[in-house]
C-alpha cells in the first residue's frame, strides 16, 4: 500500500483460505499499480482483489484498503493522474455502497465521477468477473451510470 506520494506504507497480505493480513507496523494505503498513465479512464475499487481483477478486464485501476478508507490519499493520486474519465468500482453491500457514495462525493470535488455496482445478487467485480462479466459488461455499466457531480447524481432524464 502507497500513500500520495507513491511511498510503501503498508503491505497487506491474503492467505490461501482468502483470510487478510498487514505487516505489523504499516498503515493503510492504496493499491497502486505501476505504470498507470495520465489522461486515461481510472477505476477506484474497494480492496485489492477488485482492483486486480479491474486491472485484469483491462483498465487502469487504484484501490482503496477498504470502503471507508484513504479518501484523501485517493484524492491526491487522482489530481496527480487527471484520469479523463473516473469511476468509482463499488462492492453490492451495504458497507461497499456507503464507502462508494463517500469516495464519489470526494472526488466529484475534483471532476465527473460515474459509479458502478455489479448486478443485484453478486457481492464484488471479482464475483461478476468469476461469473462471466468482461470489459464490455463494465463498460455498459459505465455507460449507464448517472454522473456525480458535486456530491449530486445527475439526472438522465424524466420529471425534476
Amino acid at each position: 500500500m502507497v500513500d500520495e506520494e507513491g511511498r510503501v506504507v503498508g503491505i497487506s497480505l491474503r492467505a490461501p483460505d482468502g483470510a487478510k493480513y498487514a505487516v505489523k507496523g504499516g498503515h493503510h494505503g492504496l493499491f497502486v499499480p505501476t505504470g498507470l498513465s495520465p489522461d486515461q479512464r481510472l477505476l477506484v475499487c474497494e480492496g485489492q482483489s477488485d482492483t486486480a481483477t479491474c486491472l485484469d478486464l483491462g483498465y487502469q485501476a487504484i484501490g482503496r484498503a477498504g470502503a471507508n478508507s484513504t479518501v484523501k490519499t485517493a484524492c491526491a493520486v487522482v489530481q496527480r493522474l487527471r484520469p479523463s474519465e473516473l469511476v468509482v468500482v463499488g462492492d453490492r453491500d451495504e458497507v461497499g455502497q456507503r464507502g462508494a457514495k463517500e469516495i464519489s462525493a470526494a472526488l466529484a470535488a475534483l471532476r465527473v465521477v460515474r459509479v458502478i455496482l455489479p448486478p443485484a445478487g453478486i457481492k464484488d467485480i471479482r464475483e461478476w468477473k468469476r461469473r462471466g462479466a468482461r470489459a464490455t459488461d463494465v463498460d455498459a455499466a459505465i455507460a449507464a451510470a448517472p454522473q456525480v457531480i458535486l456530491g449530486a447524481h445527475a439526472r438522465t432524464g424524466g420529471r425534476r
